[in-house]
């Protein structure tokens, strides 16, 4: 089910409780509660106010085939991307932690980012997805490793193609998000992001700043300036054994994008394909 329509539910729940007075850390949630998002902070302005592209069909999409995803070229660059310096941290900006740990995110968690480079007019090596379904949730999730972003976006999401999604923040689209943890994985997980092709921005945000006019030649800074932490254990948003943080990912443009995904034990490069909405989307 490629537009995810649990995923869909759960991130209009949280839209509905940011705008009735934001989340409450109540222990009584249930592990459906999304509404007790205030992650949906981000997912409030791209959910309640537009995407639009959740209502476009592409022909033959559904009979659109790729071959396996190329080996990422080298030599690459490295960035590090300010991922939070403590449990506490990562806590104040997710909104999401049922218990706050004590003590420093893990060093495993704050790698450098290995940036690909890739070639003028390479195809973008994107990462092929997996469909899953449980009692939580139902889609594509991207990625091999024990956390996989989901997309709530329409596009061939088994091939890592995305379509974005309209927004009320000047300058920005959306791809609606979910961050997902399988059950054997208890551990904290860190995201970090960045362009690898085309003239757009990414940024994991809650809520970007608006872009002040038109893209410079070069696109500027390719990474985004906001890391993504989750602590340990259960979060808001536990169920089945699947932990999840719903958010949004901002992007200003079209192009190949991608995120490094670190756990304690585990080291995954995501990369996705981001198409203009619309009959223009390059979909066949």
């Amino acid at each position: 089910m490629t537009v995810l329509p649990e995923l869909e539910r759960q991130l209009v729940r949280a839209a509905a409780q940011v705008r009735s007075g934001g989340p409450h850390r109540a222990a009584g949630v249930g592990r459906r509660g999304f509404a007790a998002l205030a992650v949906g902070c981000a997912v409030a302005v791209a959910v309640v106010v537009v995407f639009a592209v959740t209502g476009v069909r592409h022909p033959g999409l559904a009979g659109h085939r790729r071959p396996p995803h190329p080996v990422l070229p080298l030599p690459v660059e490295s960035f590090d991307p300010t991922v939070p310096a403590t449990y506490a941290q990562a806590c104040a900006a997710a909104f999401d932690c049922l218990t706050v740990p004590a003590g420093p995110v893990p060093i495993a968690l704050r790698r450098p980012f290995h940036l690909p480079r890739l070639t003028a007019g390479q195809r973008c090596p994107t990462t092929a997805g997996t469909r899953f379904s449980n009692s939580e949730l139902g889609g594509v999730g991207l990625g091999a490793g024990p956390v996989r972003p989901a997309f709530g976006n329409r596009g061939d999401l088994v091939h890592g193609r995305v379509v974005l999604g309209t927004t009320n923040i000047p300058g920005w689209y959306g791809i609606k998000t979910v961050w997902y943890s399988l059950p054997s994985y208890t551990g904290p997980w860190s995201v970090r992001a960045a362009r690898l092709s085309g003239r757009g921005r990414i940024d994991l945000s809650q809520v970007p700043a608006p872009r002040p006019g038109p893209e410079p030649p070069t696109g500027g800074s390719p990474f985004s300036r906001t890391a993504v932490g989750v602590s340990p254990g259960d979060t808001l948003n536990t169920g089945a054994g699947y932990r999840t943080d719903p958010r949004t990912t901002w992007i200003t443009g079209p192009g190949c994008y991608a995120f490094e995904v670190d756990g304690l034990h585990s080291h995954e490069l995501i990369v996705f394909q981001a198409l203009v909405p619309g009959p223009f989307s390059g979909l066949p």
